[in-house]
């Protein structure tokens, strides 16, 4: 009752400034839950470029690794162990590298939107550098060294190891291929951001 009293003898000038510090404060949280919002649209999309250029490469590189390898197989009992991969096969490799590097790309733009939506929720200074969070720099710095692996045209070499009845071969193409297949963890996070069960 005292308060209210109190409240009616303050001159209208503080009462209507008052007012207009509780509406700036809604449309300032309005404008806070929007741009999470559109943050949250942006990193959706992120994350789904991420998973289609991963599995992409992924799946370009298991492409690339039957052709390489039906050439190998065929090769002339002549012709050096070496023998350079085919034309196909080197284009194939030319797309995946353009793959990384926007799977890079995408990847870095992520952890921007991951930075951005994090300082609005705790209020602090959005223009905060993304090296400055240990915790998003570190998983970012993981994932771009295995998102940024990729076997460069006409590095063809094999190993040889002994057996029991002679000897086995592997190719660095075999090797890359069953590496760049990891790129394909991407698809967990367009499942995160599509299933009706992560949104419960």
């Amino acid at each position: 009752m005292l308060l209210s009293s109190i409240k009616n003898f303050q001159p209208s000038v503080i009462r209507k400034l008052r007012k207009l510090e509780k509406l700036k404060s809604k449309r300032d949280s309005y404008e806070v839950v929007k741009q999470i919002d559109i943050l949250n649209l942006k990193l959706k999309i992120a994350d789904t470029v991420c998973a289609i250029l991963g599995c992409g490469h992924s799946w370009l590189m298991f492409i690339e690794s039957v052709i390489y390898s039906h050439s190998y197989d065929n090769r002339d009992a002549s012709s050096t162990k070496s023998s350079s991969s085919p034309m196909s096969s080197f284009l194939l490799r030319v797309v995946c590298f353009l793959f990384t590097v926007g799977l890079i790309f995408a990847l870095y733009r992520r952890y921007q939107f991951k930075l951005l939506i994090k300082k609005l929720e705790r209020g602090d200074d959005v223009t905060t550098s993304l090296w400055y969070d240990r915790e998003l720099r570190n998983t970012m710095a993981i994932e771009m060294a295995v998102c940024c692996i990729f076997l460069p045209p006409k590095v063809d070499h094999y190993f040889r190891g002994n057996i029991e009845d002679g000897h086995i071969e592997y190719t660095l193409d075999m090797l890359f291929t069953q590496i760049i297949l990891l790129k394909s963890y991407n698809l967990i996070r367009v499942y995160e951001h599509f299933s009706m069960w992560t949104n419960l």
